[in-house]
């Protein structure tokens, strides 16, 4: 059988893969060790960092009352744009007017550090809402966007107003 082998391999039909040789009991231990080493050092990083559980529960109380004051915002927008009709004359309303204008108040939308910002979007609604047609009232959210932008721009806090 070891011919047989041997004039196969010599033809190129049979390679032979040696068996890895078995790790010693050293190799073993030291392998370990790095191992158990590296796990030592992640977790003294890991436990490096100071753990501050006053700090913890202010971000998350902050984050509450964010959350509440973006849908308490929302709601009010909801309401402006919804309430909003343009009178066609005594105890008549304009639906066609009044439709346009809704969904041109409804395009308005302010973002802060990439994310909608329904209270910035509620200041610029209630100066933009009360213009009579549709080009105005574009006009009136710029105009109010821009002034927005100054005022906060002129203190960064929570990054830039697109």
């Amino acid at each position: 059988m070891t011919e047989a082998a041997h004039e196969l391999e010599l033809e190129g039909k049979l390679a032979l893969i040696p068996q890895p040789k078995p790790k010693t009991q050293e190799e073993l231990a030291r392998e370990f060790a790095e191992k158990e080493l590296k796990r030592i050092e992640r977790e003294r990083a890991e436990n490096a960092k100071p753990f501050n559980h006053g700090e913890r529960v202010q971000k998350s109380v902050d984050a509450k009352e964010a959350a509440k004051r973006q849908a308490t915002a929302q709601a009010q927008i909801d309401h402006l744009i919804h309430n909003y009709s343009v009178n066609a004359g005594p105890g008549r309303i304009d639906h066609a007017k009044s439709d346009a204008r809704r969904a041109a108040l409804r395009g308005i939308r302010i973002n802060r550090g990439g994310k909608y910002d329904a209270t910035l979007t509620l200041r610029v609604l209630q100066q933009a809402h009360m213009q009579d047609d549709v080009p105005s009232i574009i006009r009136a959210a710029e105009k109010a966007k821009q002034a927005l932008v100054d005022a906060i721009n002129a203190k960064p806090d929570r990054g830039p107003i697109r």
